[in-house]
This record gives structure tokens, C-alpha cells and sequence, in this order.
């Protein structure tokens, strides 16, 4: 695979992820309801993926191997629901924390997303506890312990809200793996966006109906204005797009590297773009977490 091609992928994906995040908390500064937006998003991304399953099927691929039938949607959709509840937590908890922590700290604490996979694939079964990583996992820790006291607006809840996030993230990636890759399926992140997003979007729905009601008014709406809607949604898809291409042609190690890469720029644009602030301790404490997970990666 051309050099170039590598680069350009994981370019545009850490361009659309970037976008993404600082996209939704500058939205979430005025439109606080992180439950519509995240319907919005997943609403969005079930209406393109169907338009490109329509235009090219072959994009959004369900393999399985010879000793099970091919899966349909309706049987995708049975298997990723509870992988969509996962990502519905994830992303609403997500969302939330942005409100209430700047996005430089967000993206420190989700240095440690591998490390909670780790642990959530210990507990379900997918992985096998070793001591080694088991010291990998507390010099990160420590390192995002002293980015905690670093922060200058620590907010307790927010913080909590990251951390399910965090954990939401790490169940649903060992979710598809119970749920999909043991069963003998496999799915690109177009297929697995049509295996998820329709869930997903329901339950929002129905979440955002019964606690979040009065969010649904014109005014509101009109307030963010439908372009910046319409291009909010639209980056959320095109963030999947991305992560295909990046996946595709890029190894294992290469993709978990650049996400590194990925959370800097994202940190980096929130202090240029929104005025977040970074404290010397907090780059310290961030400092160890990334070199933890960077060592963990390579290992």
C-alpha cells in the first residue's frame, strides 16, 4: 500500500475526529441537550448508510465464514442492539462531560481507552490478565491522576460522565467481539453503522422523549440553525467513513499510534480554537499516560 495512501487516511481521519469533538462542544455551549444530538448524529448516519448501501452495496459488507449463513440486516440489527445501547451510553455520557470539562482534559482521559478495554475484555472474558500489563495499567492511571489535579475546572460530575463513557466505549468494543466476531461474523464500519445506528437511534428517542421533552421546539433549532445541523450530522457519518479508509489501509499498531497523534491535535485545537486551558501538570500527568499507552501499543 502507497505511503501516501496511509497518510492521507489517517489525515482525514484525525481531521474528521478533531472536527467532530470540538464541533459538538462549541454546539453544546448553547444547545445543552446531549441526548437530541446524539440522536441527530445516529439519525444521520442511518439515513447515509442506507443511501450508500442503495447506490453501492458492496460497501456495506456482512462476511461470515463457511459455517454460517450469511447475516441479514434484521439479524444485524438483533446482534449489534445491545452493542447500541453500549454506544448510546457512551456517546450521551460523552457529550455530557464536554459540557462540563474542557475538551483538552476529555481527550486526556481517554488515554486511558485502551487500558479499559483491557480490563472490561478481563471481566467478559476476552482477554487473559497479565502482571505486566497490570503495571502498564497503574503508571497510567497515576499519570491521569496527576492530570486530574492539574485541571484548573475540575468538575466532579463531568469527570464521572467521561469515565462511563470511557467504559461504555471499552464494553461495546468487546461487545462486537463477543457478539459479532465469535458468532463468525464481521463487519466494516459501514455495516456495523447499519447493525447500530437504527438501534441506537430509537433508543435516543425514547430516552430523550421521557427525560428531555422540552428540548423539542422550534426556537432551539432555529437557535443552532439547520446548516450548522445538517453539517454536524454529516461530519458524524463522514467520522465513520474516515475510520473505514483508515483501517483499511493501515495496520493495527499504525492506526492505534496515530489515535495518540489524534487526542494531541484534538487538545491542541481546543486551546487554539475554544481557549481551553492546559496546565504544566497536566501535560506531565498526560506525558506518562501517553507514553504508558504508547509502550503498551508497540508491546
Amino acid at each position: 500500500m502507497a505511503l501516501w495512501k496511509m497518510v492521507a487516511a489517517l489525515a482525514f481521519t484525525i481531521t474528521m475526529s478533531a472536527t467532530m469533538i470540538i464541533f459538538n462542544a462549541m454546539l453544546l455551549q448553547g444547545f445543552r441537550h446531549p441526548v437530541w444530538l446524539t440522536f441527530w448524529h445516529q439519525s444521520v448516519s442511518t439515513c447515509c448508510v442506507l443511501l450508500v448501501r442503495c447506490a453501492k452495496p458492496s460497501l456495506v459488507t456482512i462476511t461470515s465464514d463457511e459455517n454460517h449463513e450469511p447475516l441479514g440486516v434484521l439479524g444485524a440489527l438483533w446482534l449489534g442492539a445491545p452493542i447500541a445501547c453500549m454506544q448510546s451510553v457512551g456517546l450521551i455520557c460523552g457529550n455530557t462531560a464536554v459540557m462540563y470539562l474542557s475538551v483538552g482534559f476529555c481527550q486526556m482521559i481517554k488515554a486511558w481507552t485502551a487500558s479499559a478495554v483491557y480490563v472490561v475484555g478481563c471481566f467478559v472474558g476476552t482477554q487473559v490478565w497479565y502482571r505486566a500489563v497490570a503495571k502498564t495499567l497503574v503508571i497510567i492511571t497515576s499519570g491521569l491522576m496527576i492530570t486530574s489535579i492539574g485541571e484548573l475546572k475540575f468538575d466532579a460530575y463531568g469527570f464521572l460522565m467521561q469515565v462511563l463513557a470511557l467504559f461504555a466505549e471499552a464494553f461495546r468494543i468487546n461487545l462486537v467481539e463477543t457478539r459479532l466476531k465469535s458468532a463468525g461474523y464481521k463487519l466494516n464500519p459501514l455495516s456495523s453503522v447499519l447493525a447500530t445506528a437504527p438501534v441506537a437511534s430509537l433508543l435516543l428517542l425514547l430516552i430523550g422523549l421521557i427525560f428531555d421533552r422540552d428540548a423539542l421546539n422550534a426556537q432551539a433549532l432555529e437557535a443552532i440553525g439547520w446548516p450548522k445541523l445538517v453539517a454536524n450530522g454529516l461530519v458524524a457519518f463522514f467520522l465513520n467513513v474516515a475510520i473505514f479508509l483508515a483501517i483499511s489501509v493501515c495496520s493495527g499498531l499504525v492506526y492505534s499510534l496515530a489515535g495518540i497523534v489524534k487526542d494531541i491535535s484534538i487538545i491542541l485545537g481546543s486551546v487554539l480554537i475554544m481557549g481551553s486551558s492546559v496546565s504544566s501538570l497536566q501535560v506531565v500527568g498526560y506525558s506518562v499516560a501517553i507514553g504508558s499507552s504508547a509502550e503498551d501499543y508497540s508491546g
